[in-house]
């Protein structure tokens, strides 16, 4: 998986072929999440405009999916203007591979709800997360959305959360933890791992 690949830097055709083969050669393992990005020396340092980072972006996923459908492209938009060929091999997973958006912004939310799958939230802590909850699912009803369907995934700060964090990620509907082991402070990566499993994980 990418958390998160910067979409509206990069090349939409090369992206669409790469992230197309990757999925193909991982058997449908694939996890795109994708952002706009915040920093605008980065888009001055490659030549992309960063006033229209939001737009491109929003293009590109919809030039993605096209392409990945295997069928004959015809794609005419402000950004993307793709023609009469054909991207193989398809990925595995369809009708696309699954589109994570990261941010929490409200173009962030209204983004994830009107084009995305699932949702990468990196908050401030469970109270902030509660907010963007909230505000995810208030988009949801303004675009008419289920939000049972899309995949959440959120950092738990053990440290900081404990086991307790967990479980309220849990009754919340989040679907998937991510853990910093630097942050969990038992050593180094592959100690973390092990300790990680035997103290923590086991009391879930």
């Amino acid at each position: 998986g990418t958390g998160v690949n910067i979409l509206s830097q990069v090349n939409p055709l090369y992206f669409a072929k790469q992230a197309s083969s990757v999925d193909y050669l991982s058997n449908g393992r694939l996890m795109l999440g994708l952002g706009v990005g915040w920093l605008k020396e980065e888009f001055d340092a490659i030549g992309v405009p960063f006033d229209d980072r939001g737009p491109r972006a929003d293009e590109y996923i919809d030039a993605l999916t096209a392409a990945w459908s295997g069928e004959l492209l015809d794609f005419e938009g402000q950004f993307v203007q793709w023609h009469n060929f054909r991207m193989l091999p398809r990925p595995v997973q369809q009708p696309r591979v699954p589109i994570i958006i990261g941010g929490t912004s409200k173009p962030a939310i209204r983004r994830l709800v009107a084009k995305g799958d699932g949702w990468y939230v990196i908050h401030k802590d469970l109270d902030h997360f509660a907010e963007l909850m909230a505000q995810f699912r208030a988009e949801c009803d303004r675009q008419g959305r289920d939000p049972a369907d899309y995949e959440i995934t959120a950092y738990w700060n053990h440290l900081r959360e404990g086991i307790e964090g967990a479980r309220a990620y849990e009754a919340a509907g989040v679907h998937r933890l991510l853990i910093n082991l630097q942050a969990v402070r038992m050593g180094p990566p592959l100690e973390a791992i092990s300790r990680f499993g035997r103290e923590v994980l086991n009391q879930l």
